[in-house]
C-alpha cells in the first residue's frame, strides 16, 4: 500500500531568486533521494510561495524495497580445507557478512572459484526513514545568499519558521535545527496569523 507525502518548509519572505532556486533544487534532489533509499513513487510536484517551499509525493510505498545481493569473498581454496571444512577465512567472511558459514556458496568466476554469501535485508518502514531523509533534504538546499539566525547552525535563504510533514494522515517528526514538524501550515502573514 502507498500513501501521499506532503512536506512544507515555512519561512520568512523569500526573495524571488531563492524561491525559484529552492523549488528547482527541491525537485531535483527529491527525485534522487527517494529512489536511492529504495522508495519509488508515481509522481512528484513542488510548489512555492514567498513563505514556503512544498514537496508533494504521490504513492510513496509504506516500506522500502527488500534488497538481495551476493557478496564475493575469498577464493574457495583459501576458504575451505581439502576435507571441505571451513577455514578461518571462511568463518571470518561469513561473520563479517552476518550469515552462517554453512550458507556460503562456491561459484565459478573468470579468475577461479570463489566463496559468495547471499544477503537479504528487509526494507524498513517509510515512516522510520522519512524524518532523517526530509531533514537531510532540507539541509541540502543551497542558496546564493544564505543566513543563520538564533543559536542554530542551519543556513537557509531566510529563517525557517515552521515545518509541515504528513505521510498520509500521520505526522512525520522531522526535526530541523530545533524545529519539529507538525500538521499545520500558516496563511498570509497579514491576513491570517493563525495556524491552519
Amino acid at each position: 500500500m502507498s500513501r501521499e507525502l506532503l512536506f512544507e518548509i515555512g519561512t520568512e519572505e523569500l526573495p524571488w531568486g531563492a524561491i525559484e532556486s529552492g523549488r528547482e533544487q527541491l525537485a531535483e534532489k527529491a527525485e534522487k533521494f527517494f529512489p536511492a533509499s529504495g522508495l519509488h513513487f508515481s509522481g512528484m510536484e513542488v510548489y512555492s510561495t514567498p513563505r514556503r517551499l512544498t514537496l508533494y509525493v504521490a504513492e510513496l510505498p509504506e516500506k522500502q524495497e527488500d534488497t538481495e545481493i551476493w557478496v564475493t569473498g575469498p577464493p574457495a581454496e583459501i576458504a575451505f580445507a581439502e576435507d571441505g571444512s571451513p577455514t578461518k577465512a571462511a568463518i571470518g567472511f561469513a561473520r563479517g557478512q552476518g550469515v552462517d558459514v554453512s550458507s556460503l556458496k562456491i561459484v565459478d568466476k573468470p579468475k577461479g572459484k570463489f566463496v559468495e554469501a547471499y544477503i537479504r535485508e528487509e526494507g524498513r518502514p517509510t515512516l522510520e526513514l522519512l524524518p532523517d531523509m526530509l531533514a537531510e533534504l532540507a539541509r541540502s538546499l543551497n542558496f546564493r545568499k544564505s543566513m543563520r539566525w538564533g543559536y542554530g547552525e542551519l543556513r537557509f535563504a531566510r529563517p525557517v519558521r515552521w515545518l509541515l510533514a504528513l505521510y498520509g494522515a500521520q505526522v512525520v517528526p522531522v526535526e530541523l535545527d530545533g524545529l519539529v514538524a507538525d500538521n499545520t501550515t500558516r496563511g498570509h502573514r497579514l491576513y491570517s496569523s493563525n495556524k491552519l
